[in-house]
């Protein structure tokens, strides 16, 4: 019987810049990592991936990632995925009304970001 928890754990990062999408697969290299640089399609490709959890930029365009997730945390088929915002602006920890499970600034440190996804989906 195989042991889910050894299961290689997948992520989805859904970011517009493009350094960033390049950066993810270097950090998690032990992870299946998919990256997409726009929400268009995000129902089909979360359906076909089943992320373990999202790494999503608030900012992408005229998109706020806020509502996305807000989106995402208030569907039953995706409430149950960690996400993890994104975000270059300055934010008080107020101003985000939102339910996602972290927020890192960026740049973010690179250890903290790897310690969050862990400690979200182990």
């Amino acid at each position: 019987m195989l042991n889910i928890s050894s299961r290689i754990k997948k992520i989805l990062a859904v970011d517009d810049d493009a350094s960033v999408l390049e950066l993810i697969p270097l950090i998690f290299e032990s992870y299946l990592v998919k990256g997409i640089s726009t929400i268009e399609n995000l129902d089909k490709v979360i359906g076909d991936f089943k992320p373990d959890i999202i790494l999503l930029d608030i900012v992408m365009g005229n998109i706020d990632g806020r509502t996305i997730c807000n989106q995402l945390k208030n569907s039953l088929i995706t409430a149950h995925i960690p996400v993890i915002l994104l975000t270059a602006s300055i934010l008080k920890p107020d101003s985000i009304p939102c339910k996602s499970d972290a927020i890192l600034e960026k740049p973010f440190d690179i250890y903290q970001l790897e310690a969050l996804v862990e400690r979200l989906i182990l």
